[in-house]
């Protein structure tokens, strides 16, 4: 068995913390560096930059035992083999902070998939919703409501 002590970074977003080793916090750094403004992702979840509150390096550090194949791939795996950050154009990045917004906010993931997929209304439409909410709101003031 081969020991491996390796860093521990931290990243927190929205108030949750989320543990980074070496590689990932390579990615996430150099995202922020080339002043990327979207979200960087990881198996099992994403760090959206521009919610990003805290990037530190743990004190703490991890010992982890490998075994001597798992030893070998791992002193075998080139820097190319790590994922680049993700670079995406202004309109996802700004459909991306929107629902990280709604996120924070406490809408689920069906109310998100609901309000991205209201359609906008013609000019038509909006007047007679318009028109059909002014005829709900005289009938309610003539009740009395």
């Amino acid at each position: 068995m081969n020991k491996i002590r390796r860093e521990r970074w931290i990243a927190v977003v929205n108030e949750n913390d989320y543990q980074l080793d070496e590689k990932q916090a390579k990615v996430l750094s150099d995202a922020i560096s080339q002043g990327s403004r979207g979200v960087v992702q990881f198996d099992g979840f994403i760090i959206s930059i521009p919610f990003l509150q805290e990037f530190y390096l743990d004190k703490a550090w991890e010992e982890i035992k490998y075994s001597d194949e798992d030893f070998k791939l791992l002193e075998t795996t080139k820097s190319e083999d790590i994922p680049q950050a993700i670079t995406f154009t202004d309109e996802e990045k700004k459909l991306m902070i929107e629902r990280s917004k709604l996120i924070a906010r406490g809408y689920s993931q069906e109310e998100i998939n609901q309000i991205e997929n209201r359609k906008t209304l013609t000019p038509e439409e909006e007047k007679k919703r318009k028109q059909f909410l002014l005829k709900q709101a005289k009938k309610l003031k003539e009740q009395g409501l």
